[in-house]
């Protein structure tokens, strides 16, 4: 058996330019993140905005931030395990400023259309399992509003609802 620590809350307020530094280079190891994720805590912690932006260089510079990388693993994990698609990674990645030619090319790299395809068929055949409908037309709208929440194109949602309701 292992020792686990106790949680104790952590406060964040008031640190240091060096202690957020040192902060967000531990973070950074453990996971990814951008530029705008160690700006957001930055700012958190109160400290100026001068000094956030050359601690994000250099963490750019050492490599403990690379929004390519970000990028991929954000795609992959939201493909594989949230069943999101990819109009609405594209705008989760926009909200935090990350360029469209990095999330079109990691969407491209994880984006299979027979495994989109069948991600958003198992996804909507959950749904379907879930749903109650007065009739097919009520049924077929919710199917399509629930795969337009989850970020999947129009015509792709169409195609597999039609497979699915007949």
């Amino acid at each position: 058996m292992y020792n686990r620590k106790r949680y104790t809350p952590r406060t964040d307020e008031g640190k240091t330019p060096e202690q957020a530094l040192t902060r967000l280079t531990e973070l950074c190891s453990r996971s990814e993140r951008c530029a705008d994720d160690a700006r957001r805590l930055m700012t958190r912690w109160k400290i100026e905005p001068e000094a956030q932006e050359e601690i994000v260089t250099l963490l750019q510079r050492e490599r403990y931030i690379d929004h390519e990388r970000y990028t991929r693993a954000f795609v992959e994990d939201k493909l594989r395990f949230s069943g999101w698609g990819a109009y609405k990674i594209k705008a989760a990645l926009r909200a935090k400023h990350i360029d469209d030619a990095s999330i079109d090319a990691a969407l491209e790299e994880f984006g299979d259309c027979d495994e989109a395809h069948d991600r958003l068929a198992a996804i909507l055949s959950d749904k379907l399992r879930r749903t109650d409908a007065e009739d097919s037309y009520r049924l077929k709208g919710k199917l399509l509003r629930f795969a337009s929440s989850r970020g999947f194109g129009y015509e792709e949602a169409m195609r597999v609802r039609e497979e699915l309701v007949e």
